[in-house]
């Protein structure tokens, strides 16, 4: 076997973003029956890459509720105004979470503003002022 034939006999490698995990575990939980078959066509991987995604659904959901867009859309959904310094506070919050965790990093993470401004486009994210019943909320109690 030559190595051009071996080369287009492999799989092409695909990575899920975690949104994408935590999408495919709640749609197994909303029909038990979907078969980890059915699943792996739909998203286009091995039927083992679901099943290891099946079998780590409470990490995925962790770090699902931790991201800082996830939170972000709660509290805008919510009409709390989210400034570029809560966004910083919580990233900043997460990196000591994860490092404490066991998780390593090739450098030290520091939310500049470069950091902020790169996040906020990525996830589509504005800072407006918010006005209104929701501008008088108490700015502590939310952070």
């Amino acid at each position: 076997m030559s190595v051009t034939e071996f080369s287009k006999k492999q799989k092409e490698r695909s990575t899920l973003t975690l949104e994408k995990k935590v999408e495919i575990i709640r749609k197994k939980d909303e029909n038990t029956k979907l078969s980890h078959q059915d699943l792996a066509k739909q998203y286009q991987v091995d039927r083992s890459t679901i099943s290891n995604i099946l079998r780590d659904k409470n990490k995925y959901f962790q770090l699902y509720d931790t991201t800082p867009s996830h939170i972000q859309q709660q509290l805008r959904s919510q009409n709390i105004p989210v400034s570029q310094d809560m966004l910083k506070t919580k990233a900043l919050s997460i990196y000591e979470q994860l490092k404490n965790s066991g998780v390593e990093f090739p450098t030290t993470f520091e939310a500049s503003n470069g950091w902020v401004y790169r996040f906020q486009r990525r996830f589509d994210i504005s800072s407006k002022t918010i006005s209104g019943e929701s501008a008088s909320a108490d700015q502590v109690a939310i952070e």
